[in-house]
């Protein structure tokens, strides 16, 4: 059991999540996480690898960051979930900076955030940045994140 979890509520295209955690009260925070149900450009960009074309998309539509797919992942899951190839570490960077807190803290089906991902995959610049904008939800999920020699 975790000590924070997330019911999730599906409303129009935006997504509203209850945290419960023992140390304080209710929180909602509201994102405006937009649903794309099969993915969008971003997200097929990042299918293929296309790097270039994934760094032009960012900066011409920010917006695309904060989405997420009928397999609840957002574009920052989904560069670290389905990694073919290492993401360049200043295109992670340029997402985790254009990407808002309630991407941040976003869960997927298995409850993992971009946080734990950056981590495991020492995405150190982005992971930093990550973790200025919100370091409330840290090994969530079923992964942990293995330190060498231990």
């Amino acid at each position: 059991m975790h000590d924070c979890y997330t019911s999730q509520h599906l409303s129009n295209q935006y997504i509203s999540h209850t945290v419960h955690t023992p140390k304080e009260a209710l929180i909602n925070i509201v994102t405006t996480m937009e649903y794309h149900p099969y993915g969008n450009v971003l997200f097929k960009a990042i299918d293929r690898c296309n790097w270039q074309e994934a760094r032009r998309i960012c900066e011409e539509h920010p917006n695309l960051i904060n989405t997420y797919d009928n397999w609840n992942e957002t574009p920052l899951l989904c560069a670290m979930v389905h990694m073919l190839q290492r993401v360049p570490e200043d295109l992670m960077l340029l997402m985790v900076e254009k990407a808002t807190v309630g991407n941040i803290e976003y869960e997927n089906k298995g409850g993992e955030t971009i946080i734990s991902f950056l981590a495991q995959h020492m995405y150190t610049s982005a992971l930093r940045c990550a973790l200025e904008k919100s370091a409330r939800k840290i090994n969530t999920g079923n992964n942990y994140i293995k330190i060498a020699g231990k």
